[in-house]
């Protein structure tokens, strides 16, 4: 048997992060990676690709009909490759919106199940924004309940008072799940020493989830970065998740946003052929965010 593990999240809370920890902790390891975009540009691949095998899947939730047979697919020729070549182990970073309660029964109806098995749910998540999502967007009540492990990451941004209402939030919904508190995602992991206790449930998620709104913001121009702030700025608590690369008027600029927080820096070159921004909102406050950004495009 092949073992998986599946890393799942809110948008932002630091999934890319712990890939990066497992990685360098792996490193003994040969493990593949496969990295689920819900934009169409595969931003997270591309970082890792220089220091880990990456299968990308960009384009939407790989638990959605949309992409449910491209996932398949790959965990089909990975059996093969694992026929020719062994490797260790399988990481999945899904979808930020994903709701993987669904995995198991994935597994089991393609059959799947007898090659690959589930020893794994990670679930990254950050006590700023957990109490609002929890509120708001029910995939973040399953993501959590899928886990076998909850990293409550960047516990080092709040009051200790915030971190136990978090705490207090994941053990009711899930009181079997293993917690830790984390920074930058930093905490040994066991991947694949377990067995998912995730059951056989959980529905495929439609294409087009009405929670959320996907845009590709394309620039043309050299903006400021100071600019560039301002107008991501504009959206609000709209605005869920930008990252991408831009060629400001100060050079080249990796943009992340998330939680609230704009981070804009300087990096040595782009990873894009253009400047291209992926965006992703409040799916009823899709008109606010286009049109808070849709000026970058000009």
């Amino acid at each position: 048997m092949i073992p998986l593990t599946l890393v799942t999240g809110f948008l932002g809370t630091g999934k890319t992060t712990l890939l990066k920890q497992i990685i360098a902790k792996n490193s003994d390891k040969r493990l593949i990676y496969i990295v689920n975009e819900f934009g169409k540009l595969d931003v997270d691949g591309t970082i890792l690709a220089d220091t880990a095998d990456v299968v990308p899947i960009p384009g939407g939730s790989i638990f959605c009909h949309c992409l449910t047979a491209t996932f398949i697919e790959h965990l089909q020729k990975l059996k093969q490759h694992h026929d020719l070549q062994p490797f260790d182990g399988v990481v999945i970073e899904a979808s930020g919106m994903a709701n993987p309660m669904v995995i198991r029964r994935m597994l089991v109806e393609t059959q799947l199940d007898k090659v690959f098995s589930l020893n794994n749910v990670i679930t990254v998540t950050e006590p700023v924004s957990l109490m609002k999502l929890l509120k708001t967007l029910p995939n973040m009540h399953d993501q959590i309940k899928a886990a076998d492990v909850v990293l409550l990451n960047k516990v080092d941004s709040v009051p200790p008072t915030q971190v136990s209402k978090a705490i207090d939030a994941i053990m009711h919904i899930n009181a079997n799940a293993v917690v830790h508190q984390t920074v930058n995602c930093n905490v040994p992991l066991n991947l694949f020493d377990t067995h998912s206790a995730v059951p056989i449930a959980g529905e495929y998620a439609k294409c087009r989830d009405p929670h959320y709104m996907q845009m590709t913001v394309r620039i043309s121009d050299k903006p400021t970065r100071e600019h560039l702030t301002n107008t991501l700025q504009s959206a609000g608590d709209s605005l869920y998740r930008a990252k991408g690369w831009v060629d400001c008027a100060e050079g080249p600029t990796y943009v992340d946003v998330a939680s609230g927080r704009i981070d804009i820096h300087p990096v040595q070159q782009m990873l894009s052929e253009q400047s291209v921004i992926v965006i992703i909102g409040s799916g009823s406050a899709a008109k606010l965010v286009e049109e808070c950004l849709s000026p970058l495009a000009c």
